[in-house]
């Protein structure tokens, strides 16, 4: 699974495929729980699936109201929902650093 929107790397390059490359949960303060994901952009699908190293790799934080609504026990506990699942419907909906509300596909 990943997400296809075209962006322009930090070195100038277009890429179109964004692929998470880890998910953390950080549980062990019960009063700010968090997920951290990190994304992986790489110029194709094809870049990716030959082994290349991403073009960049980026890191969100996830917490607050948005881990309650994504994260939360509660709503992984939903038949069907899985971390990642539920980490790429997160990313569809930033605008920071890439505008994942609109011209993205999933892969």
């Amino acid at each position: 699974m990943a997400l296809q929107k075209t962006v322009t790397s930090g070195q100038g390059v277009s890429a179109d495929y964004h692929r998470i490359s880890d998910i953390k949960f950080y549980l062990s303060d019960d009063s700010n729980p968090r997920v951290f994901i990190e994304l992986a952009l790489y110029k194709d699908a094809a870049a990716r699936s030959g082994g290349s190293s991403p073009l960049e790799n980026t890191q969100n934080i996830v917490e607050g109201a948005d881990y309650t609504s994504y994260f939360a026990p509660a709503v992984l506990d939903v038949v069907n929902q899985n971390p990642l699942e539920r980490a790429y419907v997160y990313l569809k909906t930033l605008t920071n650093p890439v505008d994942f509300t609109t011209g993205t596909t999933d892969v």
